[in-house]
């Protein structure tokens, strides 16, 4: 009776080698997978833009307006005679708005929130200016 309990509460062996020796391989085998397809299916600038612009500025933004100041909207009328430079302001905030940016200082000037990196500054913009020309916010 001992040795059955013994062997019951004991790990067996030839299982956990081969469990030990397939782990590594599945590990590396899904990551190669994962970067392969993440190569195949670049994500849409603009999508991930128009997502952005949902998350972090349409609350004061809706529909290209400012609900802050209404004479700065963002159509390419207010951007060009307010000589705005869209991804400068949305990193560094300028006047009322906050900066979003990582590098954004002093501390006051920044959103409380979780920062932008560069490059969804980027995306951002790019996606603002792509919209910017009037009559394309109300599309």
């Amino acid at each position: 009776m001992a040795a059955s309990t013994a062997c019951a509460l004991s790990p067996r062996p030839h299982w956990s080698a081969a469990v030990s020796a397939v782990a590594p391989r599945r590990a590396i085998a899904s990551l190669a997978l994962l970067s392969t397809l993440s190569t195949l299916s670049p994500r849409p600038a603009l999508a991930d833009g128009a997502v952005l612009f949902e998350a972090k500025c349409a609350a004061c933004h809706a529909g290209g307006g400012n609900v802050v100041a209404r004479g700065k909207t963002l159509d390419r009328a207010a951007l060009t005679a307010n000589n705005v430079d869209i991804a400068t302001i949305v990193t560094m905030g300028k006047n009322q708005m906050p900066g979003f940016g990582e590098a954004c200082a002093p501390k006051p000037a920044c959103t409380f929130g979780a920062r932008l990196s560069d490059a969804d500054i980027a995306e951002v913009s790019k996606w603002v200016d792509a919209r910017a020309d009037d009559g394309k916010w109300t599309q």
